[in-house]
């Protein structure tokens, strides 16, 4: 049982639509071929999929496959709160932070 979306890279033509609504960057460009000689993205890190289901509503070939059962994941919810934080964190002034001598 699935728990959370899945790429068929047999039906994925690459185009990449997937990649910038994914909340957590979870898309990445394939690095193989699929039996069509097009290039399918590749999910990384799927245990942070967030199943929100952005991508598979606007995939136009149906390849993005939703969970069996779509919950809630925690996991994925820390995984997002934590990318948050770090972007927040690059807006702190340098002479601020405490990385910085």
């Amino acid at each position: 049982m699935a728990t959370h979306v899945t790429v068929d890279a047999d039906r994925c033509t690459g185009c990449g639509l997937c990649i910038p609504v994914c909340p957590n960057n979870l898309f990445v460009a394939g690095p193989a071929l699929n039996s069509r000689g097009e290039q399918p993205v590749l999910m990384v890190d799927a245990q942070y999929c967030l199943n929100k289901l952005d991508c598979v509503a606007i995939c136009p070939h149906d390849a993005l496959i939703p969970a069996d059962a779509v919950e809630s994941n925690v996991a994925g919810a820390f995984y997002w709160m934590g990318r948050q934080i770090g972007k927040a964190s690059r807006l702190i002034p340098p002479r601020l932070r405490k990385d910085q001598p």
